[in-house]
């Protein structure tokens, strides 16, 4: 007889992008922990770029660039705006005087020159590094100049939640864990955009249907998980039983 086996926990870490207002540089790929506060995350951000904590304020951005959270609240936990991997940290610098703009102009620094013509006749280069580059893959969205906050769209992915009802059946595209609809719309305090909330078949969640006080929905305790619509699929996905998860 095949015994029961209990779901492995899910990682609490997840990699991040960071980018920065006034920076050109792009951070990829850094872990962070889920349940850290927002204010740990502004110091990680002030360690990396320089920008003072005060007059700093972040963004969540999707893959493809797109504004979806102003993460304003210190206390609240990374994991309460809902990133996903391969997500982007926008720290937008609030101070004009700012020590990263003395850090991004180059004007005054001396440079060696070398001509065009010599240039190319060098075997390796960065030029013929990213024609290369840009070939194999289209370039990424640049960082916005200024330092005013993006303004974030209030009815992100509502296409893809009108598809999406309570009671559907449905299954995580990234971790194929299944469950049922139970809530689509918005939620304030997660920020702007659609989301949608599911129970879980097995205990893969991290709440109860209950979201900063507010009970959009009700379910066992770590049944409860808030996504974006893009990140499920509706269907018929019946729940597993124990030899089909074996």
């Amino acid at each position: 007889m095949k015994s029961f086996q209990a779901p492995l926990a899910e990682s609490s870490t997840i990699k991040l992008n960071m980018t920065h207002s006034v920076l050109s540089m792009r951070i990829p790929d850094i872990r962070f922990d889920l349940y850290q506060s927002i204010a740990d995350v502004k110091k990680n951000a002030v360690r990396r770029f320089g920008t003072d904590y005060a007059s700093m304020q972040l963004i969540l951005r999707d893959l493809n660039g797109n504004n979806i959270a102003a993460m304003t609240e210190d206390d609240r936990t990374l994991v309460s705006y809902c990133p996903q991997e391969g997500y982007t940290i926008h720290v937008l610098d609030m101070n004009p005087e700012s020590i990263t703009h003395e850090l991004e102009d180059l004007s005054q620094v001396e440079k060696y020159v070398i001509s065009d013509e010599d240039y190319d006749k060098l075997p390796d280069t960065f030029r013929k590094w990213k024609e290369k580059y840009l070939k194999q893959k289209p370039a990424e969205p640049k960082p916005e100049s200024s330092v005013g906050v993006p303004e974030l769209d209030p009815d992100y992915q509502k296409a893809e939640a009108d598809k999406i009802a309570p009671g559907n059946r449905c299954r995580l595209k990234e971790k194929g864990h299944r469950g049922e609809v139970k809530y689509v719309g918005k939620i304030p305090d997660m920020g702007m955009g659609f989301y949608v909330g599911l129970k879980l078949d097995e205990p893969f969640g991290d709440i109860n249907g209950k979201i900063f006080g507010v009970t959009y929905f009700s379910c066992p305790a770590k049944y409860g998980l808030i996504v974006r619509p893009e990140e499920i699929e509706v269907g018929d996905f019946p729940e597993l039983d124990i030899d089909d998860e074996i």
